[in-house]
């Protein structure tokens, strides 16, 4: 294979929505963990409130980044599209502090060790509800439609 055939693919994967959502989710995922971590063992912020608060400030970014460079979903309206992601999302958000609140009060599981069970269980969840509710093209809807992206 040559440089420029490589480079022709490596530009083809970079173009997925999977990959667009791997890259910005491993930004979020050192966001939240290096801001709780900051939270409370500099700030000396509870555990709790330590983790919920960079996924609130996480959440609006996320519709944006979505939006425009995830999906590129700019089809549908704004406000249609925010609500049903702020549903989603605070449906998720909640799911993902409740799980976290178990692992650490339940089970006695240590504060970055939930996080770190949380966040990428909730990761490919997210894409596919996203994809297939939230962010979707109209004219992307089949399963056909997003294979041949990958031709």
């Amino acid at each position: 294979m040559t440089e420029a055939a490589f480079i022709s693919k490596l530009k083809k994967w970079a173009d997925l929505p999977f990959v667009r959502w791997t890259a910005f989710s491993g930004f979020s995922f050192l966001m939240i963990v290096s801001l709780t971590s900051l939270l409370h063992e500099v700030f000396h912020v509870g555990e709790r409130l330590a983790f919920l608060s960079p996924l609130v400030i996480l959440y609006f970014t996320n519709f944006f980044v979505c939006r425009y460079f995830v999906y590129q979903s700019t089809d549908q309206s704004i406000p249609r599209q925010f609500l049903a992601y702020s549903l989603s999302s605070v449906g998720f958000r909640i799911v993902e502090y409740l799980t976290y609140w178990v692992l650490l009060d339940g089970l006695g599981v240590w504060y970055i060790a939930a996080m770190l069970i949380v966040m990428p269980t909730s990761f490919v969840v997210k894409f596919l509800f996203f994809k297939v509710i939230v962010f979707r093209h109209r004219d992307r809807t089949s399963a056909a439609g997003y294979a041949s992206k990958l031709e």
